[in-house]
């Protein structure tokens, strides 16, 4: 991918992760406000959005754009 030139692949690419995110971040919520929340299902679903949001970090860099993510923020 050549910089400064955003693709179609790169704005999917994007677009998919951030709803990747939103959607594990969903899932921890309604995990965490069980009555006996699940822990494993909680860690695992960390974890993915962890690896999704390191992959949107790596994307946006390439165009000077550096994003932070809270491992331990709650879930939107």
């Amino acid at each position: 991918m050549q910089p400064n030139i955003i693709s179609d692949e790169w704005s999917e690419r994007v677009a998919r992760l951030t709803e990747l995110i939103a959607r594990k971040s969903e899932a921890i919520k309604i995990h965490s406000e069980q009555p006996e929340p699940d822990r494993l299902a909680i860690e695992q679903y960390m974890e993915l959005r962890a690896r999704y949001f390191d992959e949107l970090a790596q994307l946006m860099k390439q165009y000077g754009v550096i994003v932070r993510f809270e491992q331990g923020a709650k879930a939107a």
